[in-house]
Order: C-alpha cells, then sequence, then structure tokens
C-alpha cells in the first residue's frame, strides 16, 4: 500500500463520520493533502496531515506554527484553516477549502511564461494577501509559485504561513497588539527558505526582517512569471546566493521585449539588494504596477490591466 493510502487509511479511522476522506491531492516531504468531504457543513475540503515522523521533530513545530498564524488571517486571498485536531500528538491535522485550480509552479511549468495581464493579475492578488498579513502584523517568509494557488480567471490564493513570523519593532519586540506565535526552530546557521525567493537579508539571517523581504520575494515570482526564470539562477542554493551578493538584479525586459517599462521598473525595485532602496510598503509596489494608458494599448491587453489597476485602488482603499 502506498504511503498515501497508509496515512488516508489512519486519518479516515481517526476521524470516523466527520469526514469522508478521498483521494490524495498532493504529497511532500511535511505532510500529504487529501480530497475530504466534511460531513457536517456537506462541501469538499483539503485535509493536510503530518506525517507521523514529523510528529516528534521540529515538523510539529513548524505544523502548529502555520495553523496558529493562518487562523489569524482572514483575507479573500489567503487559503484559510476551516478546522484542525490531532490524535495521541501524532497525527496532527487541519482542513482548509477545496480549490479547484493548480499550483502556480504547476502552471509555470505548462507554460514556462504568462501573458503581462495574468502575472499583474496575480501579482496583484499576493500583494493584497501580503498586505493585509503585513497590517496584521505577520510577514510569510516563504513566498514562491509553490505557496499560491490559481484558477482560471478567479482570485489568486495564498498558502503555507508555515515559516511566517510577527513583525518586531527595531528593539526586537513583538508589535503592539499582534499576538506572537512560536516561531519554528532550525539547527544554527540554517536559514529556513528557498533561496531563489529569499531576500538578501534573510539569506544572511538577519533577526529583524520586515515586510520588505516579502515584497522581495514577490518581486522575484512576478520576474519569473514573466520572464520564465528566476532572475539568479544556479544548480545549487551556493550558486544562487552567490550572483544575488554578486550583481544586481537584471531588468526582465532582456529577457522580454513586450514587459511595459514602469513594471521592469518597479521589479528591479523591489529586488534591490539593500532594502532601503525598495518599495516602503508592499502596497507602494503593488501601485507602481499600474500601467498607463499608452502602454496598456501597446501591450494589447489593456482592458484585463485597466481591471487591475481597479482592483488595486479598491484594496488600498481597505487598508
Amino acid at each position: 500500500m502506498s504511503r498515501g493510502g497508509e496515512l488516508g487509511g489512519r486519518l479516515q479511522a481517526a476521524l470516523g463520520d466527520s469526514y469522508e476522506v478521498q483521494d490524495a491531492l498532493a504529497a511532500g516531504g511535511m505532510a500529504t493533502v487529501f480530497l475530504a468531504r466534511e460531513s457536517k457543513a456537506d462541501r469538499l475540503v483539503a485535509l493536510k496531515v503530518l506525517h507521523a515522523e514529523l510528529a516528534r521533530s521540529v515538523g510539529i513545530q513548524r505544523f502548529r506554527h502555520e495553523i496558529a498564524v493562518t487562523s489569524r488571517l482572514t483575507h479573500p486571498n489567503i487559503l484559510p484553516v476551516l478546522d484542525h485536531g490531532d490524535v495521541d500528538g501524532v497525527l496532527l491535522w487541519y482542513s482548509m477549502p477545496y480549490v479547484a485550480g493548480e499550483t502556480l509552479r504547476a502552471r509555470l511549468a505548462r507554460q514556462t511564461h504568462l501573458t503581462v495581464a495574468e502575472a499583474l493579475r496575480i501579482a496583484c492578488d499576493v500583494a493584497s494577501a501580503l498586505a493585509y498579513a503585513h497590517g496584521a502584523g505577520y510577514m510569510h517568509r516563504d513566498v514562491k509559485p509553490d505557496n499560491i494557488l490559481v484558477r482560471d480567471a478567479q482570485d489568486t490564493l495564498l498558502a503555507d504561513f508555515g515559516i511566517a513570523r510577527a513583525l518586531r519593532d527595531a528593539d526586537g519586540s513583538t508589535k503592539a497588539g499582534v499576538a506572537d506565535v512560536e516561531v519554528p526552530t532550525t539547527t544554527t546557521g540554517f536559514v529556513i527558505g528557498s533561496p531563489q525567493y529569499m531576500s538578501p537579508e534573510q539569506v544572511g539571517g538577519d533577526p529583524l526582517l520586515d515586510g520588505r523581504t516579502d515584497q522581495y520575494s514577490l518581486a522575484v515570482v512576478l520576474y519569473e512569471m514573466l520572464a520564465g526564470e528566476t532572475p539568479f539562477g544556479g544548480r545549487t542554493a551556493g550558486a544562487v546566493v552567490a550572483k544575488m551578493f554578486a550583481s544586481s538584479a537584471p531588468s526582465v525586459r532582456l529577457v522580454r521585449a513586450d514587459v511595459p517599462a514602469p513594471v521592469d521598473e518597479a521589479i528591479t525595485r523591489a529586488m534591490s539588494r539593500s532594502r532601503g532602496n525598495r518599495f516602503a510598503s508592499i502596497s507602494e509596489f503593488a501601485s507602481a504596477l499600474h500601467i498607463v494608458s499608452s502602454e496598456s494599448s501597446r501591450a494589447g491587453e489593456g482592458g484585463a490591466l485597466s481591471r487591475i489597476t481597479g482592483r488595486l485602488r479598491a484594496w488600498r482603499a481597505r487598508e
């Protein structure tokens, strides 16, 4: 029997009649996600369950951390936690809405790069989620295509707050009014995250990160959606980091000439090696992606870009 089959069987036995566990949707190093039907609400959900061998390691800390942070965030572009539980402290799980779509990673594997309008729509949705999270006092720290769910012509959802942490003041204290959460520990000198999408300060292990690290990561994702590759490629994490510190981020227009200059300039600024040179907030970065009418017409996507501008104005007005 497959690992998913064994785990699914144990999960079904633990949940009883509350859920009808169906097929495994995805499996990773830490957890497996199953499609299930919640009996009480009669709705399809995704059940994420931690692999048993990680239940007595740092894996359980990160899993509980993800539940704790996400439960505090309610936003249309953040995949929410609906329910959670554990069996004897070993079988840990939580449920979330079932999303009929795919990860941005899967989309890019099929399409290599996206249209300017679609890339900006996705970036706008993720920026909205991050602006809300930052306003609530939390930064994501792991913005990458694997953690972004996309649905055709619908909203995008940001997922996996497993290594999110509370934003802190200059003295290192948690910001006033923000519930602190336990941050997953790591081996000394080891930094959690994906090097291709991490900001230089995150790679360097800066203990006082702020929302501008998420801004950097989102800019890298937007660059990849447009160019079909990340700005600092490499076969190893070391090679990626070496390139990041050796040179500035390249212009996306070098590989994609139809990207409007203002978008290119915004991406380049958001990926500045020094966070002091980036936008002051994720909201400012998103606003800088606004395309003037003449450039929209030249790209042949004026209508779609106009709708994106409307979204930006709407969610900025709610901040």
